[in-house]
């Protein structure tokens, strides 16, 4: 087997969240709320994912967890740091338990949740024991997987010497972190952790879901080795201030999100004039509390994307200007090259695509932002008495405008971009996080540009429905 990384840290960075199985996915939310005081960990998210096939788990069937035993194995350890009271609380509720054992490495138990899902429960023995506390998650986090492998031994190699996983002192494989990842042989051939999720998520290649989202580093170098060893990956896909990923399979068919962190600069343009820091936002935050962040993290916080970065130059080039200074700035002074990706527009909103292999600044053709201001409603601002408060004119997510800076910057004539309002009634169109405007705002709105354009005939605005 070649070697792929030649690396002196494992090229694992972290886990990021969990991606587990469930019918009712409310429901069991509720449940882990209920038993766990959260259906999530204290250090990061867990998704409860709803499945095509009712009764989905993460489990599988191995004798070499009790050598010799047929025995259904969990996929994840869980760390606490209360587990006695833990397990006394859902043993008086009727969950379903095995016993608790205790060994050099900690005390354990493992629970099965309503939707079947078998998972262990550790303190390890350095672990100072806590009360159990009602607004404080149960579970710190996971510390350990365990796949089904038809060879453990070479999947094992497999995974330290191709893609450059360090080996704990017990020879698995671990992250960066410290998290661990065990396989044990399956006894029914070809069985997985990976389930069918009842519905395609944004522009994800497929509906099948690994149970785990790892951090890496470098995400393109890595997808580009993984095809040049003749290994099985998805491509890369893009989302937004979510990251960007890739599926990998490993020798089992056992699949693993690979993910890398990036940060979406986004403009408010209802701060016009004054500090370029007050408009400027990164990830939702201001460039200071970013940079401090950074600084903190045990993530690589290196791929900055600009969206609609030839608008914001001809619109706002000072304050653009000094938001890249300050980037190179913290660079230079702190020996973190920051990979700034200036487009043109943002890739969900275009059939634009971007170089799987992109190490370059890269931005996209000048005509992909000649388009149409969007119209949506702010359901936090339904009940004000000023139409112009329950609208929000958006150019994707990253640009916000109210109706009179829409207006000044269309009779400046900056860009083709603020000749054009779309009104959106189809729900479907609607994001997540805004609604369909009330009928008054839209006749509100209609009059608006109406005067606006017997004002201003030589910047008239086109308005679509």
């Amino acid at each position: 087997m070649s070697i792929m990384l030649q690396t002196t840290t494992s090229a694992f960075n972290k886990f990021i969240c969990l991606y587990l199985p469930a019918d009712d996915s409310p429901a069991l939310s509720k449940w882990y709320t209920e038993h766990f005081n959260s259906p999530e960990t204290r250090k990061y998210c867990i998704f409860w994912e709803p499945t095509k096939e009712k009764g989905t788990t993460c489990n599988f069937m191995t004798d070499e967890y009790i050598p010799g035993k047929p025995y259904e194995m969990f996929a994840v350890r869980f760390e606490t740091d209360c587990i006695e009271a833990l397990y006394e609380r859902l043993s008086n509720a009727g969950v379903p338990l095995e016993p608790m054992h205790s060994d050099h490495e900690g005390i354990t138990f493992v629970f099965t949740d309503p939707q079947g899902n078998k998972f262990q429960v550790r303190q390890h023995a350095d672990t100072e024991t806590q009360q159990l506390r009602d607004d404080v998650p149960a579970l710190i986090e996971a510390s350990a997987l365990f796949f089904p492998a038809s060879d453990p031994e070479a999947t094992r190699k497999w995974y330290s010497e191709l893609l450059g996983l360090e080996l704990n002192d017990s020879g698995w494989p671990k992250t960066r972190n410290g998290e661990e990842i065990y396989f044990y042989r399956s006894l029914i051939p070809g069985q997985t952790t990976n389930f069918d999720k009842n519905a395609v998520m944004g522009d994800r290649p497929s509906t099948l879901y690994s149970i785990i989202n790892v951090a890496v580093d470098d995400l393109g170098e890595m997808h580009k080795r993984m095809q040049e060893q003749g290994q099985k990956v998805e491509i890369i896909y893009d989302r937004g201030g979510c990251g960007r990923q890739f599926q990998l399979y490993d020798p089992d068919g056992n699949m693993l999100d690979i993910w890398e962190t990036q940060t979406m600069i986004c403009k408010d343009f209802n701060f016009d004039g004054g500090d370029w820091k007050q408009q400027y936002k990164l990830d939702g935050e201001d460039i200071d509390s970013f940079l401090t962040r950074v600084t903190k993290s045990d993530l690589n916080h290196r791929r900055i994307v600009i969206p609609g970065y030839n608008i914001l130059h001809q619109v706002d080039p000072k304050g653009l200007q000094s938001l890249l200074e300050t980037l190179h700035q913290y660079s230079l002074e702190h020996s973190h090259p920051f990979e700034i990706i200036k487009r043109d527009w943002y890739l969900i909103d275009t059939d634009a695509t971007e170089p799987v292999d992109n190490r370059e600044v890269f931005i996209l053709p000048t005509e992909r932002a000649v388009g149409a201001i969007k119209v949506y409603g702010r359901p936090w601002c339904e009940d004000s008495p000023n139409w112009k408060d329950r609208i929000e004119l958006q150019i994707s997510f990253f640009f916000v405008f109210n109706i009179d800076l829409f207006f000044k910057h269309a009779l400046e004539g900056r860009h083709e971009i603020f000749r054009r309002i779309q009104i959106i009634n189809d729900e479907a169109s609607v994001p997540w996080y805004l609604m369909k405007i009330d009928p008054e705002a839209v006749k509100e709105l209609k009059l608006a540009v109406e005067q606006f354009n017997q004002e201003h005939p030589d910047h008239a605005i086109e308005l679509i429905e």
